[in-house]
C-alpha cells in the first residue's frame, strides 16, 4: 500500500467537496490502495507493454500480463470488469463513506479495499456450485489423490531405474536456473512426498469427520456475501448497527455495495439480511471481534508486555491441544501401517516441540520494532531479490512468446 497515498487524498477532497470523482483519479487511488512496493514496479514494466493494461490491471493479474499469459480476449475482459468497477464506486463512495462518517485516510483507504474486494468477488461468487456440490467435488478430488499417488508409487517402485538419471540431471538444471537449493535429489526422496501427500490427504478427510474445517468450501450465497463485508466493516469504524429494516443504514449500505458488485441500484438484501443475523458465521466474526479488541485493548497490551513468556505459554497449551488431537486420531479406527507411522512422526514431532518450548529461556522479542535494522534490511533485501528475478524471468518469458506471435 502507498504511504503517500496522493491520489487517495485527492478523492477524499472530493468528497468532502460533494464533488464527483473522476475515473481517471479513482483509478489512480484504488491501485495506490492495492498496490505492493514489488507491484509498482510490475505496473510499470506493464506499462512499458501496453499503457491501458499498466493502468487498469489488477496487481494480481500483472505479472500473468507480463509473461504474455493472458489472450487478448481475457485481457480484454480483465480491463472492462476493471472499468466498469471504477466507475461505480465513483459514484456510490461518497454515500458509503457518510455511512461510516469517515474522515481519516486510513480508515478510508480499509473501507474501499474491502468494499472493492467484495464487490469483484460478486460474480465469482454468484456462479459458484452450492456449497454441497463443491464439498462433494472436493472430498473426490481428495480420495482420488489418496488413490493417484498409490498407484504412481507402485509404479515408480517397478519402474524408476529406468528414468531416475535423467530425473537426476533434470532437477539440478532446474536447480541451477532458479538459483535455488536441488529439493529432490533422487526418485526416492519423490516416493517419500508421496507417501506424505497420500497421509496428508487422509488426514485432511479426517479433520473434516471430526469438525474441523480441514478445507474450504465457497458457495453461491453471493448477497450474503455483500452481508458479511458490510458487517464486518461496521464493527470496525462502529456503525451502522445491524438492523434488518428496510431503509436502515446497514440496509443502505449492503445495497451500495452490492450496487458497486452489480450496477443494480436500490435492489433489497432483506432476506441475506435476516438470514446473516441468525447465522453462525456472525456469532464466529462477533467472537473475533472479541478477541481482537481485548488484545488490542490497554489492558490486553499490558497483559502480553507484562509476561514476556506469554507466547510460550500460548504455544504450549496450543501444542498440547494437538498432541491430543493425534492420540485421538490414532485410537479412532484401524489405520494401515503407513498412516500409523506419518501419526506417530506427527505426535513425537510435537512431543519434541512442547519440549523444547518448555526449556525456553527469555526475554523474547515481543514487537517487530524491538528487531535489529539489519535484520529487518537483511529480510527486505532478500524479499527484493526474490520478486526482482520473478520480474525479469516474467518479461523474458513475455518478450519471447511476444516474439513468436509477431
Amino acid at each position: 500500500m502507498s504511504r503517500e497515498q496522493v491520489h487517495l487524498n485527492e478523492v477524499a477532497r472530493h468528497i468532502k467537496r460533494g464533488e464527483q470523482i473522476p475515473n481517471d483519479l479513482m483509478n489512480s487511488a484504488i491501485n495506490e490502495i492495492t498496490d505492493t512496493s514489488f507491484s509498482k514496479r510490475e505496473r510499470i514494466a506493464a506499462s512499458h507493454i501496453s499503457a491501458s493494461a499498466g493502468k487498469h490491471l489488477e496487481s494480481w493479474a500483472l505479472l500473468n500480463f507480463i509473461s504474455a499469459k493472458y489472450s487478448e480476449e481475457e485481457l480484454n475482459a480483465i480491463i472492462g470488469t476493471r472499468k466498469r468497477l471504477v466507475s461505480r464506486l465513483a459514484i456510490v463512495l461518497p454515500s458509503i463513506i457518510d455511512i461510516f462518517q469517515l474522515t481519516d485516510i486510513h480508515d478510508i483507504s480499509s473501507a474501499i479495499n474491502q468494499i472493492y474486494d467484495c464487490a469483484r468477488d460478486y460474480p465469482v461468487i454468484e456462479k459458484s456450485q452450492f456449497s454441497s456440490q463443491q464439498r462433494k467435488k472436493a472430498v473426490r478430488g481428495i480420495n482420488s489423490i489418496i488413490q493417484l499417488a498409490e498407484q504412481l508409487d507402485e509404479v515408480l517402485d517397478q519402474a524408476s531405474r529406468h528414468v531416475d538419471s535423467e530425473f537426476n540431471h533434470h532437477k539440478g538444471a532446474i536447480a541451477r536456473f532458479y538459483e535455488t537449493e536441488q529439493e529432490l535429489r533422487h526418485i526416492e526422496n519423490l516416493r517419500r512426498e508421496l507417501m506424505a501427500l497420500c497421509f496428508a490427504s487422509r488426514l485432511t478427510l479426517y479433520r473434516d469427520s471430526v469438525g474441523e474445517r480441514s478445507f474450504y468450501v465457497g458457495d453461491n450465497k453471493a448477497k450474503t456475501h455483500v452481508v458479511e463485508c458490510a458487517y464486518r466493516l461496521a464493527l470496525q469504524f462502529g456503525a451502522p448497527a445491524l438492523k434488518t429494516t428496510p431503509g436502515s443504514n446497514f440496509s443502505n449500505l449492503c445495497g451500495l455495495i452490492l450496487e458497486l458488485a452489480t450496477g443494480i441500484p436500490h435492489e433489497s438484501l432483506a432476506g441475506a439480511i435476516n438470514k446473516f443475523a441468525r447465522s453462525p458465521e456472525r456469532r464466529e466474526i462477533d467472537e473475533e471481534e472479541k478477541i481482537y479488541c481485548y488484545e488490542n485493548s490497554d489492558e490486553g497490551m499490558e497483559e502480553y508486555e507484562s509476561d514476556n513468556f506469554s507466547s510460550v505459554k500460548a504455544r504450549i497449551r496450543s501444542l498440547e491441544a494437538e498432541e491430543a488431537f493425534w492420540q485421538n486420531m490414532l485410537s479412532s479406527q484401524p489405520w494401515d501401517e503407513k498412516s500409523i507411522q506419518q501419526i506417530s512422526i506427527r505426535m513425537l514431532d510435537v512431543v519434541q516441540q512442547k519440549q523444547t518450548a518448555m526449556k525456553e529461556h527469555g526475554p523474547f522479542i515481543v514487537w517487530v520494532s524491538q528487531m535489529s535494522h539489519t535484520t529487518l534490511d537483511e529480510w527486505r533485501q532478500e524479499s527484493e531479490r526474490h520478486e526482482n528475478k520473478m520480474l525479469s524471468l516474467a518479461v523474458e518469458l513475455g518478450q519471447r512468446v511476444r516474439n513468436r506471435a509477431d
